[in-house]
């Protein structure tokens, strides 16, 4: 359901022409009625879609997250040739190119190891115009939150 919602974004995304925002909503603050029930349902999608992963195989696991083959072998301690083979015989993955650019930067060999984090501001917001952004390394999940300042406690 989650990667079917996300793959319908994308294609709004794609077709816009005008600028758009991604947001991420705290669940417990006090916005306005239509951001929080937005909100609502992407939690809701969100619960369900890990719920039902409770312990994956490696099959179950690439057709949901699409990591690449080096990812795949080490979480689920395969074979880099069996990984391998599961991103290949993907459709999703074999339509786009799965090597990572190589670089400085360091790269966690599990979720939530290492982060990179950077403030940046965005007057637009106002009082809220300082933006707190977090990237885990290892999935390339990104969290964003405006904030009132460069530093928080």
């Amino acid at each position: 359901i989650l990667l079917s919602l996300f793959q319908s974004l994308q294609s709004l995304i794609h077709a816009r022409t005008i600028p758009y925002f991604v947001a991420h909503i705290c669940s417990h603050q006090p916005y306005p009625g239509i951001l929080m029930e937005g909100n609502r349902i992407a939690d809701t999608a969100a619960k369900q879609s890990i719920c039902s992963l409770s312990s994956p195989t490696p099959w179950d696991s690439h057709s949901y997250f699409h990591q690449n083959a080096k990812a795949l072998a080490q979480q689920f301690g395969i074979p880099k040739a069996e990984a391998a083979a599961i991103v290949q015989q993907c459709p999703t993955c074999s339509a786009h190119s799965t090597a990572i650019p190589s670089g400085v930067n360091p790269r966690g060999v599990g979720a939530l190891s290492i982060w990179q984090m950077d403030v940046t501001r965005y007057p637009p917001f106002a009082a809220w115009k300082y933006l707190h952004i977090v990237i885990d390394t290892y999935s390339g999940f990104i969290y964003a939150t405006p904030q009132r300042g460069e530093a928080t406690k």
